[in-house]
């Protein structure tokens, strides 16, 4: 008889919700640990615990909710399908996927077959321009060779991706290593 009230109290304690204060059932959220894995909460319990259908893993697991985030629209730092370049000194350039409470987003990278999940602050948005450089301008590279090309996305933390002239592929720089063609001064 001991047992089987234990049992009750143990089930009525871990009762499954639709949503607890923040997190529903159908929320995409990432993981706050290295990875960053991402998936979709199945049910959501009243003693702080959520179970997760992740997209990498065949099986689900619970986990607490406060190891959680729920994915939105935009962030402080990044929208969903905004482009973005990585401040790593290779400059990997993607597309945001996805966009998380806790400021990560979720990355589907240019160069890359996987995507990544990684701090907002690590990546910057693309923009049409950036003060006086815009994309489709004309620059010079402040190196030896002076190599000449042409912007094709500007950058809000002062990279620029620029198709080089000389060469097949293009690179990420910095603007402040690029000088830019001045117009027509008639």
């Amino acid at each position: 008889m001991k047992i089987h009230i234990l049992l009750a109290l143990q089930l009525i304690s871990a009762q499954a919700f639709a949503c607890n204060t923040s997190l529903c059932s159908g929320d995409r959220v990432v993981f706050e640990n290295e990875k960053g894995d991402t998936g979709v909460v199945l049910e959501v319990f009243n003693n702080g615990k959520a179970t997760v259908d992740w997209d990498d893993f065949l099986k689900n697991s619970t986990v607490p909710t406060n190891t959680l985030s729920k994915s939105v629209i935009c962030n402080e730092y990044a929208c969903r399908d905004n482009r973005v370049v990585f401040s790593n000194s290779k400059g990997d350039t993607g597309k945001v996927l996805e966009v998380f409470e806790n400021g990560q987003v979720k990355v589907d990278w240019d160069d890359f077959i996987n995507h990544s999940v990684v701090k907002g602050s690590d990546v910057g948005v693309g923009f049409r321009c950036n003060g006086d450089l815009c994309v489709h301008d004309r620059v010079v590279y402040n190196n030896a060779a002076n190599d000449t090309g042409t912007v094709i996305e500007v950058f809000a933390n002062g990279k620029v991706k620029v198709d080089w002239d000389s060469y097949s592929n293009n690179s990420v720089v910095k603007m402040s290593d690029l000088g830019y063609a001045i117009g027509d001064c008639r």
